[in-house]
């Protein structure tokens, strides 16, 4: 386990921390940001309005938590429903492409009902929600993917109150492999 803790998604909020960075690191909405910058690492390129980066190493695993209060916060007598769709996306290709599972694969929660099969095509269904703010999931990148490589899983979530209305909300995160 390192140092990436849950990272705040939806729109509205005003910024972000995010763990596992030399400082912390702010980023709004809008996509300015400012990145730690070390001796010969150079920052990612920014993804315009995705939250991040989300740093992981070559054959790590780590949880990846999306807290959605301010978002649920900012609608009352709403709660989180339902992953309504999620893609995990290669951005170091033009145009990006779906992510070679072999590379980076969004895996499931449910320890015991793991499979070798993953294939990046059923994303939505390996995030689990956990209401009324979160939502939970996995992240396993293989050996072989190469530092700097960067990824985006898009996420749309659903809300509903009382009443039955509803409401969407889509927002993104930017995976990066790094070695530290």
């Amino acid at each position: 386990m390192n140092g990436n803790g849950p990272l705040s998604a939806g729109r509205a909020i005003g910024g972000l921390a995010v763990g596992r960075a030399v400082q912390p690191l702010m980023s709004s909405w809008a996509g300015g940001s400012a990145f730690p910058l070390t001796s010969g690492v150079c920052g990612p390129v920014p993804q315009c309005c995705c939250v991040g980066p989300w740093n992981i190493k070559p054959g790590e695993t780590q949880p990846l938590a999306l807290q959605w209060q301010r978002w649920i916060d900012s609608v009352p007598g709403y709660v989180l429903h339902k992953v309504l769709d999620a893609s995990l996306y290669d951005m170091t290709v033009n145009p990006p492409v779906p992510a070679d599972p072999e590379i980076i694969k969004v895996i499931s929660t449910d320890y015991d009902n793991e499979g070798d099969d993953i294939d990046n095509a059923d994303v939505g269904d390996m995030i689990e929600l956990l209401p009324p703010y979160v939502t939970h999931t996995r992240v396993e990148v293989g050996l072989e993917a190469r530092i700097g490589s960067q990824f985006r899983l898009n996420l749309a979530v659903a809300a509903r109150d009382c009443d039955g209305r509803r409401i969407v909300m889509r927002d993104c995160v930017v995976i990066v492999v790094s070695e530290c």
